[in-house]
């Protein structure tokens, strides 16, 4: 159990920083054993969240679906709270496939699967609810209701600040500054997709740091200023 914890944990880290190669060796490595095993504890549920989302990462969002469903499968059959625990993780991920695959109403219906069992007390809530309030927020962009996309967006990261989570404030950073690109209002936007670049910058993050830096040009571009500069970096990146 604390063995296959520990690949969990550096699967992620590497996912984190953009080696992906590691990654998935890494979490094949101890998905094998699981499988040949038969043990369904909480752990197998985050190796194939972790599944999902290096899929994700690399663009492939149907893949990602899979291995989420199969997560959200394999977390009834955790033990005790453990079980609560991972269904939340999972159903999160399983919206955010949905969403990324341009499904909004099987998205929807699954954050309602999530929000009937997401209040638990305070000091355990903080670790996936900040990952709510981020998906509502790109939720709500997708929708187009920016206010609502904005709203979401500062309380994720006023719930971040608190936790001292800079992912999840750079995110936030990112959110709002696209809903103000979706506005109309690239110089509001520039502000925020600047701050969002140079928190990945700091964290060292394999993805964000070009993806923002995608969105930053765009903000460049709609503001009147030359985005060679953010475009180069980012192709560099990626």
């Amino acid at each position: 159990l604390h063995i296959s914890g520990g690949h969990q944990i550096l699967s992620y880290s590497q996912i984190e920083a953009g080696k992906y190669r590691e990654a998935y060796r890494n979490i094949h490595s101890v998905i094998d054993f699981e499988a040949s095993a038969d043990a369904y504890h909480h752990q197998l549920a985050r190796l194939l969240n972790q599944l999902g989302y290096l899929d994700l990462e690399l663009g492939g969002a149907a893949k990602a679906l899979d291995w989420d469903r199969r997560a959200v499968e394999a977390s009834h059959s955790s033990p005790g709270i453990s079980r609560f625990e991972m269904q939340r993780y999972s159903l999160l991920n399983l919206a955010t496939d949905y969403l990324h695959l341009d499904k909004i109403d099987e998205a929807l219906e699954t954050i309602v699967q999530f929000e009937a069992i997401k209040e638990v007390p305070f000091a355990v809530r903080f670790r996936y609810y900040n990952r709510y309030l981020l998906l509502m927020a790109e939720l709500r962009l997708a929708q187009n209701d920016l206010k609502k996309a904005i709203e979401f967006a500062r309380e994720a990261r006023d719930f971040a600040t608190q936790y001292k989570n800079q992912k999840n404030i750079a995110r936030s950073y990112w959110l709002e500054g696209r809903a103000q690109l979706q506005e109309g209002k690239p110089r509001e936007a520039l502000g925020h997709l600047a701050e969002a670049v140079k928190i990945a910058d700091a964290i060292g993050h394999g993805s964000l740091r070009w993806k923002f830096r995608l969105d930053l040009a765009r903000a460049q571009i709609d503001a009147g200023e030359p985005p060679a500069a953010t475009i180069q970096e980012a192709r560099v990146m990626m």
